[in-house]
């Protein structure tokens, strides 16, 4: 660890307590926020978009902002998550920030088990299927996964299900 790092940690340590068990990071110095003041023992962070970020001062004014599940990690292996890694939630609750709901992936990985990353016009309901209409008017289901930021296109289906297949088979193959 980089001794910049280690004085980060050290002060973070010294401002707030992390909870393995609830996953909660809570205050041990008396400061103010945006909704008054913040006294020892009170929750730490905000909620936004279901991930917990805790945002404060270190003691040279620069300001700190971390998401809960970095901090975590952080906090309990003295060490910032490596480059292209992610600290994912096992159970894919953003909120559930419990030392063993936590594990450092690949980002690409990470990506592969976001429950929630269909898009809203998603109709197909699977990720990597989706209808397609060809300037003829037919219609079909295009399978496709990326991997290594390339799309492998993996073809068009008369049948949703032939898709869903191909979209698995491909997914068993490359993660």
């Amino acid at each position: 660890m980089s001794k910049r790092d280690e004085r980060e940690l050290a002060f973070i340590k010294r401002v707030l307590e992390y909870k393995p068990k609830t996953g909660l990071f809570h205050w041990k110095i008396i400061t103010h926020g945006h909704g008054g003041m913040i006294y020892p023992g009170d929750v730490a962070g905000t909620n936004k978009d279901g991930y917990t970020s805790i945002i404060f001062r270190d003691p040279r004014g620069k300001v700190l902002r971390w998401r809960d599940n970095r901090l975590a990690f952080f906090f309990m292996t003295g060490r910032k998550p490596a480059k292209g890694m992610d600290i994912a939630h096992l159970d894919g609750d953003r909120g559930n920030n419990r030392w063993k709901n936590l594990a450092e992936q690949p980002r690409t990985k990470n990506m592969q088990n976001l429950n929630d990353g269909l898009r809203s016009n998603n109709v197909s309901g699977h990720r990597g299927v989706s209808l397609r209409t060809h300037r003829s008017g037919n219609t079909c289901w295009h399978a496709r996964i990326k991997v290594n930021k390339q799309v492998i296109l993996l073809g068009d289906y008369a049948d949703i299900n032939d898709a869903i297949a191909a979209r698995k088979r491909a997914e068993r193959e490359h993660f």
